[in-house]
């Protein structure tokens, strides 16, 4: 099978459409999609051609049993483009800026010019 995303392929930044792939869920996606357990994903094997937007895979499905597939980011490592990675950064709340010269703080702002201040 094979599904196009052309149509979506630039919704969002990073390069986040080279990292669709298939992915099958159990049958009762269709009928019960809240239940976590339906929600599960199993990656199918399949190629994403990025050129032509198009995720390819071959699927085996079942005559007597829906079938429930979709596309998802399905490799988390670095961006096709080279561009980065998806993995989460640490935060820290502690930074350090390097600056030029001296810097005598605090400094003052001083008063609001007129032409900006809000009417009362």
């Amino acid at each position: 099978m094979s599904v196009g995303y052309g149509e979506f392929a630039s919704a969002y930044g990073g390069g986040w459409s080279g990292r669709l792939g298939l992915v099958s869920l159990p049958a009762c996606a269709l009928t019960a999609p809240e239940k976590a357990e339906c929600r599960t994903t199993t990656k199918v094997a399949s190629a994403n051609d990025i050129n032509a937007r198009t995720v390819t895979g071959t699927v085996a499905l079942s005559a007597g049993a829906p079938t429930a597939l979709a596309l998802a980011a399905t490799t988390p490592g670095e961006s096709p483009s080279g561009s980065g990675d998806y993995a989460a950064t640490q935060l820290s709340v502690q930074s350090t800026v390097r600056r030029r010269g001296r810097c005598s703080c605090p400094r003052s702002r001083g008063p609001c010019p007129a032409a900006v201040r809000p009417p009362l």
